[in-house]
């Protein structure tokens, strides 16, 4: 999980966790694109409007990971978002605000559920 946002970074991971999932959590795209060149993941959430090296970047650079990308942005930019994500391998867009049951859903579509490698 990859977002500059440290309250949506716990709150991602406490629904993913609660839902069987482990998490593991960056609130800069560098620190996240380091981790993903260490470790293998499943998947990597990735909020897309970050300063600094944003998540367009993240999705350039990893490319081994099913990348599912998230925005906050005003409803005419996600669009852009998704489309520009997509076009780089995104498996997946995650439009904020969303449900519990949504960031599940998602998550589970793009690499299974728990336990189930």
């Amino acid at each position: 999980m990859i977002d500059d946002d440290p309250s949506i970074v716990n709150i991602v991971c406490i629904l993913l966790r609660r839902a069987g999932y482990h998490c593991e959590t960056a609130t800069t795209a560098v620190d996240g694109i380091e981790m993903a060149e260490e470790k293998k993941f499943d998947a990597v959430i990735v909020d897309m409007r970050m300063p600094g090296v944003n998540g367009l970047e993240v999705l350039k650079a990893i490319r081994n990971t099913p990348i599912i990308a998230m925005s906050g942005a005003p409803a005419d930019e996600e669009t852009d978002f998704e489309i520009l994500a997509a076009s780089l391998g995104g498996v997946a867009f995650l439009y904020k605000p969303f449900s519990p049951a949504q960031l599940v859903e998602v998550v589970s579509t793009a690499v299974g559920t728990p336990g189930a490698h």
